[in-house]
This record gives C-alpha cells, structure tokens and sequence, in this order.
C-alpha cells in the first residue's frame, strides 16, 4: 500500500504521523502527545487493545478491535488498518515494537514505513523463532529503523536491517518535568525502582539485596513502582528474608507519583537482564539519583562503576547491594555523580530537541517518497 502522492512538506512542515502500537503504553502516549502538542504535528494512533487511559484531543485514537487479541488473528485487521490510514492521509506510518506491530505494519504495506525497537532484543525470549522471523522480515521492509541506543542498533543488523537505514537517537525525557534536587527531604535513606514486575527485569535481585543493606543501613527503605506478575511471589520473598518492613511495592504510579518518587529518593535501582534505553533510568538520573543497576551493555553506555553510579553483575545481591550502600552512605560522591548525571542527560536525552531532529528527519523521508 503506498500513499497518495502529494506535495513534499517543507522544512518545519505539519506532518500526518500515523503509529500502529498500543496505545497504553506510557511512553507512546507522551511520545505522540508531544509531537501533537508541542511541535504541532498531526497524529493518529492505531491501537489493538483497547484505551485505558485517555490522550488529549490532539491526538485521534483508533481501536482496531477488541475481539483480535490472539495476534494469529491480526494479519485479520490489514483492511481496517489500510482504509484507517488512507482516512488519515497518512504521511508516514511508525511500527512500535519490531516483532509486532511492526511486522503487522510491513505486512500493510505502508510505506514509508518507520520501525521503533522496545528493549535490547527485537524479540523475547531471545531465541524466539517465529519472533524472529518476524523481526526480519518488518526490518527488510522499513524505510527508516530508529533504535535508541548503539546495543539496539547491532541487534537490528543482526536480524538483517539495512545500517544505512538505522538512526540511533533517544526519544528523550521532558526536562522541565523532572527538576535536579540535591537536597533531599530529610528522612530514612531510600532506594527508588520504577520498573514493571516482570521476569526480564528480575526485580528479586533488588528484595535478596535488601538484607544486606539493611544490616549497613537499617533506616533504609525500598520503594518498588511498577505492576506485572511477579508481585505475589516478590512480596513472598521480602516477607520470607525478614525484609517486608523495608520493600514496599507501590503498584503502577501516575505520572505526578513518579516524579514526587524521584523527588524524595536518593537511590535509583534497576536490575535488568535485557534493556534497550531506559527512559526510567535518565528520569532518576535528571533528577540527582544514583543509579545501582545491573552490569549488562545497555548501562555500561551511561553508568561508569563508581564514577557516576555502581554496577553489578546479573543475580549478585551482595555486589548489588554494596553499590546501594555505598551510593547511600557517601554524600560526597552522590553530590558529584548528580552533577556529571543531569549534564549527560541534558546533553543526550532532551525530549523536545531530540523528537525535532527526529520530525525533520521524517519530513526528508516523506518527501524522497513523494518523488
């Protein structure tokens, strides 16, 4: 399916963005928002699950359909999805997540198509087979990959895309949302996580290191934000190590709650397997947090073991928890890591520069289309 062909819009021309994802997902919404609100863009999003949560009128939203929740039965909603963005007189269409919408959109047939990984792999688990034929054959047909960090970048070749076509550039935080206080709220040490309670995140990691912060820092607590399966057996594994008093699980926090965390926390842990760029990390680095994560590719890019935060390896609890502690218990150097942190994420992670150098390089591809 290829557009009508018109005009090519103009340097800082009004686009008709249309993306195929979820609409639920958070970080979608305040990626779509922003192009709508903020740089005037006109966006469209074609979601299969149903809207939890409402978007602002700038930004139209389509459900395709309930009753098509197996994804065997999605090559069903190609016509929809066609006649959805010929409504839309679409300019371009963004596939989020590779191995789904993605491949559902390179199976429309849109083009130009534009693909947006989710995480350090393009398909989990990682060897999945049907994943990856999935991921191949949506890459081989994108006009423009956008991977969020250098690790995505090679997972995207690998699986065939075109490294000519790939463009490494974070979609970013909105600054101004999250201010840089040094100066914490008095009160006990605490450690802030805002990661979902999923497997790949490997949140008992964070509750086994517990003990052994608490043995150096009793008054410390752990704030865990975020909601998925493992909840039940978390919450069984701090009560079982004695820690349940310390590791309090918040469920899935609003945006304002996220921020009012990060606010008052002094640690930011995440204890990942995989990662792609986590949005989650720069927003508690902006804010003057520590990062204490796991020792995996995606943080070696940004945290420097014991320079502007700690690493530790994968499934090590007392590693992970000596970076807590000593990220705790030396003002010194959280005063020198918030300085180095707020800088990085200003210079590489700005919201609003990096989404106008991304419409621009849209707009350059809408138009060699329209040739």
């Amino acid at each position: 399916m290829r557009r009508q062909r018109r005009p090519a819009p103009g340097p800082g021309r009004r686009l008709r963005i249309a993306f195929l994802s979820n609409a639920n997902s958070l970080h979608l919404q305040e990626w779509s928002e922003h192009l709508a609100t903020r740089l005037g863009h006109e966006v469209t999003v074609l979601t299969i699950p149903p809207l939890a949560r409402p978007y602002p009128d700038s930004v139209r939203v389509v459900e395709l359909g309930q009753r098509h929740t197996n994804k065997v039965l999605w090559p069903l909603l190609i016509p929809r999805i066609r006649r959805e963005l010929a409504r839309a007189r679409a300019d371009l269409l963004v596939g989020y997540r590779v191995v789904s919408y993605g491949f559902l959109g390179a199976l429309a047939g849109f083009r130009p198509l534009v693909l947006a990984a989710q995480g350090g792999h393009l398909t989990w688990p990682p060897d999945a087979r049907v994943g990856g034929a999935c991921v191949r054959f949506a890459v081989r047909r994108a006009a423009r990959l956008h991977a969020w960090s250098h690790e995505m970048k090679q997972a995207m070749i690998r699986f065939g895309a075109d490294p000519g076509r790939i463009v490494v550039l974070s979609r970013g935080i909105d600054l101004s949302l999250f201010p840089w206080k040094r100066d914490r709220q008095p009160g006990p040490p605490m450690i802030a996580m805002t990661r979902s309670l999923l497997p790949s995140y490997n949140t008992k990691q964070l509750v086994a290191a517990m003990p052994y912060v608490l043995r150096e820092v009793p008054e410390a607590t752990c704030l865990i934000a975020g909601d998925g399966p493992l909840l039940e057996s978390l919450t069984k594994q701090a009560a079982r190590l004695g820690v349940a008093d310390s590791v309090r699980f918040l469920g899935r926090l609003s945006r304002a709650q996220v921020i009012e965390l990060l606010g008052q926390a002094h640690v930011y842990c995440s204890t990942t397997v995989t990662d792609g760029l986590p949005l989650s990390h720069f927003e508690a680095m902006a804010s003057g947090l520590v990062p204490v994560c796991t020792d995996i590719a995606a943080n070696r890019g940004w945290i420097r073991h014991g320079e502007n935060g700690f690493l530790a390896p994968v499934a090590d609890a007392p590693a992970l928890a000596e970076g807590i502690i000593r990220a705790i218990k030396d003002d010194a150097f959280r005063e020198r890591a918030a300085a180095h942190n707020r800088a990085v994420v200003e210079r590489h992670h700005d919201r609003d520069r990096n989404l106008r150098l991304m419409a621009l390089g849209w707009e350059r591809l809408v138009g060699a289309h329209a040739d």
